[in-house]
């Protein structure tokens, strides 16, 4: 196998060309050497500490110009920034491009359970097992154990950041307004907090975009946040704030219009149906399936592109009849939200819903139809749920709530466990991913037999690649 031994052309490595990578690969069961792992630093100049630092403000994530037709368009200058650091101090040493990655972890979990804690400061049982289901959730593998989910990591860590500054200003803007009439000092220092806060919020969700894009999610958040938990606005209200004469209402075709050339038919299969149907259903069932993982992590995959999730092509699928179960129990959700005025449970259903949006696929196309990574943030209101689910069975059966978190929680921990030695080498990665996307993975497990000289191997997993899909042309182009 290849190692992360140079960066680049010329480059000089501070390390004995990817004999430590190598070293190290072999030994602990965090390492990989993936793809996008290798695009994102061992082949990006970005990172090399003789590149001047501005290359970073005018390239994409991989290091590809953003001017360049070829680029990702995926601006994360702060992210590979990090890893700039990561190579000053150990060159290309993975061990601590990893330990980063998992402080970063450790940080986002202490952080999230501040955050539940200042929401649900009088229910310890909703805290502590919203905070360790965040911890040991088998789908944040990916991000924490992949080099390029640091993007995903930081974005979140510098979104709850910028959600609790928000919170800091609205309770000292609540602090000037309501001693505006008693003290004129008193209030105007609570009112130049209050801006401070507020100031601190927007721009930690930029430091947040810069991390990666869905981090500027955290203003619609915070405005979420003020409407329905500060203001309390009713739907007649938030309904007087926009336009009544309707003109944001768009035909479904307006809202998921066939796109030709943004993305590979094989990335996003929907995106490239003919049928409005197909794509609309489709589309309306991948957030079902991305809360499945959050639900019941059992499958999850390196990739699931290609066939791995079927087109919804017909009314009679039982999937649309899950995706309207799954609709009409967020409704619900929403309406129990909004009519008890629960702080705890709106947070959640913000947290949960906005971040995930523009990875949805609802409101423009991505390259993607499933990526385990991006619900890293998004399950901060997942997590926050069943933080919510647990609080409420304490209160009526407390030994009870104590047994179910302890069953999931180490249900949890164990698939985690398992999912980790999945990302040991490409080998055990590639076989891991077998039974969700069988084509895709017996391909690049072809290309990582052949690498490693056991040619009779990487033949057949060539030719299984192509028994299940006949036009993958890797694969015949590899073999």
């Amino acid at each position: 196998m290849r190692a992360l031994g140079t960066v680049g052309d010329g480059r000089s490595n501070r390390d004995a060309p990817g004999e430590c990578f190598q070293d190290v690969a072999r030994m602990s069961s965090s390492d990989n050497e993936r793809l996008q792992d290798r695009r994102a630093i061992e082949n990006n100049d970005d990172i090399n500490p003789n590149t001047p630092w501005t290359n970073l403000l005018s390239n994409d994530f991989w290091g590809t110009p953003l001017t360049h037709s070829g680029s990702h368009k995926s601006y994360r200058p702060l992210c590979v920034a990090t890893f700039r650091l990561n190579f000053f101090l150990h060159g290309l040493n993975p061990v601590g491009y990893h330990l980063v990655n998992v402080a970063l972890h450790g940080l986002a979990t202490a952080l999230f359970a501040s955050t539940c804690r200042s929401l649900l400061f009088r229910d310890s049982v909703a805290v502590w097992t919203a905070a360790l289901t965040f911890a040991a959730h088998p789908v944040h593998v990916e991000a924490v154990a992949g080099l390029v989910g640091r993007a995903d990591v930081l974005a979140c860590i510098t979104f709850l950041l910028s959600f609790s500054a928000y919170r800091r200003h609205v309770t000292a803007r609540t602090k000037a307004a309501f001693e505006s009439g008693a003290s004129n000092h008193s209030s105007s220092r609570h009112a130049a907090a209050a801006t401070r806060q507020l100031a601190a919020c927007v721009a930690l969700a930029g430091v947040s975009m810069l991390c990666k894009e869905h981090g500027i999610t955290v203003l619609a958040v915070c405005a979420g946040y003020d409407v329905f938990v500060v203001a309390r606005m009713t739907w007649k209200d938030i309904w007087s704030l926009g336009d009544t004469k309707g003109k944001f209402k768009r035909r479904a075709n307006d809202r998921w219009p066939r796109r030709r050339g943004l993305n590979a038919s094989a990335d996003n299969p929907a995106a490239q149906s003919e049928a409005l149907l197909t794509r609309t259903s489709t589309f309306a069932f991948l957030p079902v399936l991305n809360f499945l993982l959050l639900l019941w992590p059992r499958w999850l995959s390196f990739d699931w592109s290609m066939d791995t999730v079927p087109l919804v092509e017909s009314l009679t699928d039982s999937r649309v009849a899950a995706t309207a179960c799954f609709y009409g129990l967020l409704v619900a959700l929403v309406h129990k939200a909004y009519s008890s005025k629960d702080r705890g449970l709106t947070t959640a259903l913000l947290l949960l819903i906005v971040p995930f949006i523009p990875a949805s696929n609802l409101l423009f196309h991505v390259g993607f139809v499933v990526a385990e990574r991006v619900l890293y943030l998004p399950s901060t209101g997942f997590c926050l749920l069943v933080g919510l689910g647990a609080g409420l069975v304490a209160r009526r059966r407390r030994h009870l709530a104590r047994v179910l978190v302890a069953v999931v929680l180490c249900a949890f921990a164990a698939r985690t466990l398992v999912r980790n030695r999945d990302w040991v080498d490409e080998h055990a990665l590639y076989t891991s991913g077998i039974p969700v996307n069988p084509a895709k993975s017996y391909g690049n497990l072809g290309r990582v037999l052949s690498a490693e000289g056991r040619e009779k191997e990487a033949e057949a997993a060539y030719m299984s690649a192509i028994r299940l899909r006949p036009n993958m042309a890797d694969a015949h182009y590899n073999l």
